[in-house]
């Protein structure tokens, strides 16, 4: 309960601060929430992501640099960490261990993947207990699932593994799903499946810049009179049954991807989370990855890198809009949060995510 608490009494300063830090180019106060990534390594073969493709993971942390990485981020004061990986996280064999010690020193933490090894993990979620599991499914059916991510019988792998996970006694899932022409049809379904389920469900724009590979060739794709029309009818859909995004990023996706840059709010990322890579690289932007690094946990102390003046640099890039155009759903929604209309607007929305996220003690 501590936990949770004090989450939420960093989130009532964040509130109040962030316009501050963000105006004066400086951060007053520490991460809220570090993600970090665990492995390059992966086992999906994305048609949108070329990590899969990356044979050399020698570089990688070792789980002891890990084990002082998370001791760091507690003496910084950070209160929240996003397991998730470059590629893959379960294909990490100690992985679990890493979440277990984050758990001994009572963090709040979350756990990203993208399914397809969930069945045999089970057991290891259930004694783990994260705040939250959250799965990526794209697709509706297995030639879908296929065309997407590469992998042949995809959507019933990872069906069969977060039913699976429900019925073992763990209730608190997110489905995800990453919004591209080729998927658009199957979101309505996902949605429909996520809640008959009592999973909450979200989408999120499809980058064309980040993730280790420039999609920019397919803009062309996504900005004919079609795809517009489609877009629009569906996101009506998903805004008929509860969908874990604001109405304000919704309504905004045909803004981002018909505009080369689409910088609406002012971006607070590198302000309120920090980003640990494979490599122990630390970025204050995941879509920007390697040029937005600031420094390396192996060279320098997290609070160092963190409060440093290349650090501020990437702040003054970022809020300059010095970086890709991105709608991406764990970025955008927080830049809405951080702004007066957005969160006046979209107050209900983000009350409720609250309550559901820090007010959760029981559910399992």
């Amino acid at each position: 309960m501590m936990s949770r608490l004090s989450m939420i009494m960093r989130e009532i300063a964040n509130q109040a601060f962030m316009p501050i830090s963000f105006r004066i180019g400086k951060t007053i106060l520490p991460p809220s929430i570090a993600s970090l990534f665990l492995t390059k390594k992966c086992n999906s073969r994305c048609t949108i992501c070329e990590y899969w493709k990356i044979k050399d993971f020698s570089d990688e942390l070792t789980k002891e640099e890990w084990f002082r990485t998370i001791d760091e981020l507690k003496k910084m004061g950070v209160k929240m960490i996003n397991f998730t990986a470059d590629g893959e996280i379960l294909t990490r064999r100690d992985a679990f261990e890493i979440m277990e010690y984050a758990k001994k020193l009572r963090f709040l933490f979350s756990l990203n993947t993208n399914g397809i090894n969930l069945e045999n993990s089970i057991d290891r979620i259930i004694e783990l207990n994260p705040f939250q599991v959250q799965v990526s499914l794209d697709a509706f059916s297995d030639e879908a699932y296929e065309k997407l991510r590469g992998i042949p019988g995809g959507f019933t792998n990872v069906k069969k593994g977060i039913t699976a996970l429900k019925e073992a006694g763990y209730g608190k899932i997110s489905v995800g799903s990453v919004l591209t022409k080729d998927n658009l049809d199957d979101l309505p379904e996902l949605q429909r499946f996520s809640l008959e389920n009592g999973f909450t469900y979200r989408v999120t724009a499809f980058q064309f810049e980040g993730f280790n590979v420039d999609n920019n060739k397919l803009r062309s794709d996504y900005r004919t009179g079609e795809f517009t029309l489609k877009l629009n009818e569906i996101v009506s859909k998903l805004k008929k049954m509860p969908i874990n995004n604001t109405k304000k990023y919704l309504d905004s996706m045909k803004y981002y991807y018909t505009l080369d840059k689409y910088h609406p709010l002012n971006c607070i990322v590198g302000y309120y989370k920090i980003f640990i890579l494979p490599d122990g690289d630390v970025s204050l932007c995941n879509i920007m990855h390697k040029n937005a690094v600031a420094g390396n946990v192996r060279e320098n102390s997290l609070k160092e890198i963190w409060y440093s003046n290349r650090a501020d640099e990437i702040r003054k890039k970022i809020k300059g809009k010095e970086c890709p155009s991105c709608w991406l759903s764990c970025f955008a929604e927080d830049n809405i949060r951080f702004s007066v209309k957005g969160c006046l607007r979209n107050f209900g929305y983000f009350i409720r995510k609250t309550k559901r996220i820090f007010l959760n003690e029981t559910k399992r």
